[in-house]
């Protein structure tokens, strides 16, 4: 035994038997009192120590829930120091979302993944703090620079080491928010589709009555026409009339554009003319900052559409064009050139056949369009402007429109220098001094007894004159009661019915059906200004022979007069 052990042992024995010395002055009651709760203090200690080492357990089976939910749980979640702001750390949802790594995001502080600064992201929570939200709105940055919309719940925890940290939990709300954006935009067009809808209506009633004094104006000018010789200085006066009536008629037919009844038919149109008439119009809608200048050298630019689409189709690109120059102002240029795409030049031209082109090419000087957004400036509801201001559909149906006559749409465009969109028309072929001049000798004529029907007396006289000069008979009666009457008295005494179709106590779709209730073959026209309650697929379907739209020029009335008479 070593030295230093023996000594130990002594000091051992020497403070037993002082212990021992000082027991055996305790009465021996008190030491068995003394034993038995150094017992129960014993079984004390024991049970404390089994608790403690259950709670420890549990403490690890807790963290290792814990760690097992945050890993695998498919929400974005990381842990930040509340004052440093750093990541300490994160679950592979938040690695997959963010694009980096854990070991990169632990090396990073709140602000490194978010568009927003320190400050900002301080105050925000601090204003979440003093009105109860439990939850934020961040703009989050991606690896790739995508920047997200993401909500956060920040949750104060405290971990086994007795630091503080936020438990956030985020959600992706970038589809959702744009999910409510497309909802806000369908709302807008539906409320714009009801204001359309009570245009149309508007528009539907203006036309009716319209045309109505412009069949009157237009009718009356021809037959003093045809009384004239060329030579006379009133035929001019005359001429220029018909002229304005034919701009009148243009107008109408703009309106009836915002109709959802207008219907599309193509008719050769000199778009010289309707590039003039437009610009006229737009000049007194648009800043003075903003210069118009026309350009026209082309000879031939007849071409085969509908007018009101072909309205349809400038106003969106002088609307377009002004818009992007409205703040600093700028030239809006609008020219027409003739140009021939021959076999070999196909290829250049996508969309479209050898052969001779009319081009409309509508420049601005405005902010030009971003490279990015060329190729998608015909795509439906793309638009680069405000909410509010337009809803992306006007350059996609001009494309469709113009690819329908065969022809197509090209853009060119500098950021800060403008934009130029150019517009292929093909050139109808029949020109313009082809075509007849329209006197009462070269119309088709007949001796035919036509019974007409309109509520407008300058009607009937109009009408009534000017089928007495192509040869027929013809009786004409203001009230539909009246002709009724008379058509019941002597039904074989009539060839023909025509009447107007919106009249008081009767419509001329009601009265055709009681007319061939009397007499089934009667061949009927009915003429309208405008109603949405009659179409020619509808009337033709009861029996009408023929559908017209006033005002009639005196051509098509012959010619259709003629063509049912024929047939019968």
């Amino acid at each position: 035994m070593s030295k230093q052990s023996v000594k130990l042992r002594g000091r051992v024995e020497e403070f037993l038997n002082k212990g021992l010395a000082a027991i055996k002055k305790i009465p021996p009651k008190d030491i068995r009192n003394l034993f038995e709760d150094l017992h129960i203090y014993q079984i004390e200690l024991e049970k404390k120590n089994d608790d403690l080492q259950k709670s420890h357990k549990n403490i690890q089976e807790s963290e290792k829930k814990f760690r097992g939910i945050f890993e695998n749980n498919s929400a974005i979640m990381y842990l930040v120091d509340p004052e440093s702001f750093a990541i300490v750390d994160a679950n592979y949802a938040a690695e997959k979302f963010f694009g980096f790594s854990k070991t990169a995001l632990v090396k990073k502080k709140l602000p490194d993944i978010s568009a927003m600064a320190e400050n900002e992201i301080r105050k925000e929570i601090q204003n979440a703090r003093e009105k109860n939200r439990d939850f934020l709105v961040f703009r989050h940055k991606l690896a790739n620079g995508e920047i997200r919309d993401v909500e956060i719940r920040p949750t104060l925890i405290k971990t086994k080491e007795g630091e503080v940290l936020n438990f956030i939990i985020a959600h992706d709300i970038a589809d959702h928010l744009r999910a409510e954006e497309d909802k806000k935009q369908l709302e807008a067009q539906l409320l714009q589709a009801h204001k359309m809808e009570a245009i149309g209506t508007l528009a539907g009633g203006i036309a009716h009555d319209f045309n109505n004094i412009l069949w009157i104006i237009n009718g009356n000018v021809e037959l003093a026409v045809a009384e004239i010789s060329k030579e006379s200085p009133v035929r001019y006066n005359l001429e220029s009339i018909e002229e304005a009536c034919r701009r009148a008629t243009d107008l109408v037919s703009q309106i009836l554009s915002f109709s959802p009844q207008s219907v599309q038919k193509r008719h050769p149109l000199k778009i010289s003319s309707m590039v003039e008439e437009s610009l006229r119009l737009l000049r007194s809608s648009i800043p003075t900052t903003i210069e118009i200048r026309k350009i026209v050298s082309a000879k031939s630019d007849v071409i085969l559409a509908d007018l009101t689409q072909i309205n349809q189709i400038l106003m969106n690109l002088y609307t377009n064009a002004t818009h992007a120059m409205r703040e600093k102002g700028g030239v809006l240029e609008v020219s027409l050139v003739n140009i021939g795409i021959e076999d070999k030049e196909v290829a250049l031209h996508h969309d479209l056949t050898a052969g001779e082109y009319v081009l409309l090419s509508v420049r601005d000087t405005g902010h030009g369009i971003k490279t990015e957004d060329i190729h998608r400036i015909i795509d439906p509801y793309f638009t680069t402007k405000g909410v509010g201001e337009g809803t992306g559909m006007g350059l996609s149906a001009a494309y469709s429109i113009v690819r329908s006559y065969g022809g197509t749409i090209s853009v060119d465009s500098q950021p800060g220098k403008g934009t130029v969109f150019h517009l292929f028309f093909p050139v109808f072929e029949k020109r313009e001094d082809e075509l007849e001049t329209e006197t009462f000798e070269t119309l088709p004529k007949g001796n035919e007894r036509i019974l007409f029907v309109d509520d407008e007396e300058a009607v009937l006289d109009m009408i009534k004159q000017m089928l007495i000069r192509l040869g027929y008979e013809v009786e004409v009666f203001q009230s539909p009661v009246n002709a009724i009457k008379s058509f019941e008295a002597q039904p074989e005494k009539y060839d023909l019915i025509i009447t107007d179709q919106s009249m008081p106590y009767m419509t001329g779709e009601n009265l055709a059906i009681k007319l061939m209730n009397i007499r089934p073959d009667v061949p009927i026209i009915l003429c309208t200004g405008y109603s949405e309650l009659v179409s020619e697929e509808k009337i033709k379907s009861i029996g009408i022979k023929a559908f017209l739209m006033k005002p009639i020029v005196k051509r098509v009335f012959a010619e259709t007069i003629r063509k049912v008479l024929d047939e019968v």
